[in-house]
């Protein structure tokens, strides 16, 4: 069991973010199909958020256990699973837990063995953190063929604004997942019209875990991003 090294958030206090981080990080390898486990104290947190970032070719299974005592270990007396989700390679989703354990615990592993890259795990000892209030996440960047279509995670914004940037005159297909792409639905916007070498700024307010963009004409997108607010 691997304890979650402090990770600085910028605190105004350095001191207090010594003694008592607000957030914690850790990474591995992903090479293997072992069982990585990392506890972290609640700090008196109602909850806390956690950003995933596989950037293997495999995916990721996080599983997250309450705890009584920094030595706990799954399968002991005490430790109770709580929630289960899959990252897809290359993504960098978040997950809000509640709860109000002294201490969880994070593992995460691949049934396959991934290519070597990395996984990384950021903590955050609050459900709504501060330093994720605004937040920007790539689509297409840099210039790409969407022609079959480009999904990736959402966090969880309470509104935001999808830019979209053409080399030529094009349609997209702007499609929303509720449950991890397993059902797609497009949007009454959609598509989105962008003149020849022009933009498409829209702001939006859906409730998704998934975006998807289809390029319905043929040609390369130049970039399209989502700026969002939690």
């Amino acid at each position: 069991m691997t304890l979650g090294a402090d990770f600085v958030t910028g605190s105004a206090n350095p001191y207090r973010q010594t003694i008592s981080p607000s957030a914690f990080e850790f990474d591995f390898v992903g090479d293997d199909t072992d069982d990585h486990d990392y506890i972290f104290p609640s700090g008196g947190k109602d909850g806390f958020t956690a950003i995933i970032r596989n950037l293997t070719d495999q995916n990721v299974t996080v599983s997250v256990y309450s705890a009584e005592l920094v030595t706990s270990d799954i399968g002991d007396g005490g430790v109770v699973l709580l929630t289960t989700t899959t990252v897809p390679t290359l993504e960098e989703p978040e997950m809000v837990v509640r709860d109000t354990a002294p201490y969880h615990i994070l593992r995460l592993t691949q049934a396959v063995a991934g290519d070597g890259a990395g996984i990384a795990v950021k903590v955050y000892r609050q459900t709504a953190p501060a330093n994720l209030s605004g937040r920007t996440i790539n689509i297409v960047l840099p210039a790409a063929d969407i022609n079959a279509g480009v999904a990736v995670a959402l966090p969880p914004f309470s509104r935001w604004t999808l830019y979209i940037e053409g080399t030529a005159a094009d349609n997209i297909r702007v499609e929303l997942s509720p449950n991890g792409g397993a059902d797609w639905y497009r949007i009454e916007e959609s598509p989105f019209t962008i003149d020849a070498q022009g933009f498409s700024t829209t702001e939006l307010g859906y409730d998704a875990d998934r975006i998807r963009l289809t390029n319905e004409t043929g040609t390369d997108v130049t970039a399209a991003q989502v700026r969002g607010v939690v």
